[in-house]
Parts: structure tokens; C-alpha cells; sequence
């Protein structure tokens, strides 16, 4: 936390995180429009919390559940007019209720799991912009994930927002105007190794927009604008 602490302090806002292996992985850029970031975590869903910031004008940027607590991240951002989130533990339910979502002009902004012994719990935050929502689309990628398959979505000006671990497989949301022209995928199962691989892109101006941890690796999607 002191971390975050200090990139704040330095005008930085968390754009992605996520957990595996025992590590956090924290992404944390300069972002126009955004103007303070609160987290807030729990052993359940901190619900009280985050209706206390959205009476604030913060809204939900991420969440995820590590094994033990869940973690949200809110941000005062300057394109969202409403949002809500849901869970789910039948998969169909959760994925009619994302469709429902789509046809009420909102989109994805985060999906995670609370995995435990009895069942599996489906969590979608979804959101609807101020101007045109984009549109958005989902696919999902059964067994081992290939690079290839990832940057084979980013085609007809979509652009892959979000990689979500589920049963074996991943669900991958894709949404078109996003503002990111090119899409690189990197993956690695040690962090460090794969953080050397994003700094050279880095040197080519590409940022990273999405970091997913799945079945033992680490992948991180960078765009270029």
C-alpha cells in the first residue's frame, strides 16, 4: 500500500491489478480525466463502502477476490453516468445477465471469481459511459492460452479490455473504440522475467492495459495509440 501511496503522490491512478502465485501485481498509470482513487477491501464484498464513494462520484475501476478478501478499487472518473455490479453462480445466468446489460448500453468493466469449495461465484461490474458506450463482445478460449490467440482478437478496431480465469478457459471481452490502435501480448510464469519483456515495449511507446494472471502465467496486454 505504501507503494500505491507514493505513486499517487506523483499524480499515478491504479489502471489494473491482479493476484496469483502469492503476488499482487499492481498497474499504475497517468490518466487524463481521473481525479482521486480510494481501495477498499473485505472478507466479503464491501457493498456499504462503495455506495458511500459512489455518493462521492467515484466509481468502480477493478476488483478481484485473492482466496480470502475481496479488493475494489474506485476512481472519480469523469466518463460514467451510472453503473452497477452483479454475481452470479450459475455461468449461464452470468453470462445472460452481461447480455442484458450490452442491450441496456452498458459494458464490461471488470469480471472476477470468488472460487471456493462448494461453488463458483461470478462477479461482472458493468458500466454505462456518459457518451456512447462502445460495443463490446466475448469469447471464450478453452486449455492453454497462446499469445497468438490473444492478439488474433485485436482486429476491426477491437481491443481485448479484459482476460478473466475461468474452469480451465478464459474469457475474453473485447470492445471496439477503445482508442488503442495495436495490441502486444506478453506471458511469462516468473513476473520479473515478464516485466522485462513489457519494458521494451514500453520503449515503444506501448502502455499496458490489462495484467491477468492464468493457469500459472502471468500476461499482460499493452496498446499503442
Amino acid at each position: 500500500m505504501d507503494n500505491v501511496k507514493k505513486y499517487w503522490e506523483q499524480g499515478m491512478f491504479i489502471t489494473d491489478f491482479d493476484y496469483g502465485g502469492g503476488v499482487y501485481v499492481v498497474v499504475m498509470s497517468k490518466v487524463k480525466g481521473w481525479n482521486g482513487q480510494a481501495i477498499r477491501h473485505g472478507s466479503t464484498l464491501p457493498t456499504e463502502a462503495i455506495s458511500e464513494l459512489w455518493d462521492k462520484d467515484y466509481y468502480l475501476t477493478n476488483a478481484l477476490y485473492d482466496g480470502q478478501d475481496w479488493v475494489v478499487v474506485m476512481s472519480g472518473v469523469d466518463y460514467c453516468s451510472t453503473q452497477n455490479y452483479f454475481s452470479r453462480t450459475s455461468w449461464t445466468e452470468f453470462t445472460d445477465k452481461i447480455n442484458q446489460g450490452w442491450e441496456d448500453d452498458r459494458v464490461v468493466t471488470k469480471l472476477c471469481c470468488e472460487i471456493k469449495p462448494s461453488y463458483n461465484k461470478y462477479f461482472a461490474i458493468m458500466t454505462r459511459f456518459k457518451d456512447c458506450s462502445p460495443a463490446q463482445s466475448r469469447r471464450y478460449l478453452k486449455g492453454r492460452l497462446l499469445i497468438q490467440d490473444l492478439e488474433s482478437m485485436c482486429t476491426d478496431g477491437k481491443y481485448i479490455v479484459d482476460v478473466f480465469d475461468f474452469d480451465g478457459g478464459a474469457f475474453v471481452v473485447t470492445a471496439s473504440n477503445t482508442g488503442w490502435n495495436t495490441c502486444k501480448v506478453v506471458k511469462s510464469r516468473d513476473f520479473p522475467a515478464l516485466l522485462e519483456k513489457v519494458k521494451g515495449y514500453w520503449d515503444k511507446s506501448y502502455y499496458i492495459t490489462t495484467i491477468t494472471f492464468y493457469e500459472g502465467e502471468w500476461f499482460a496486454v499493452l496498446g499503442k495509440k
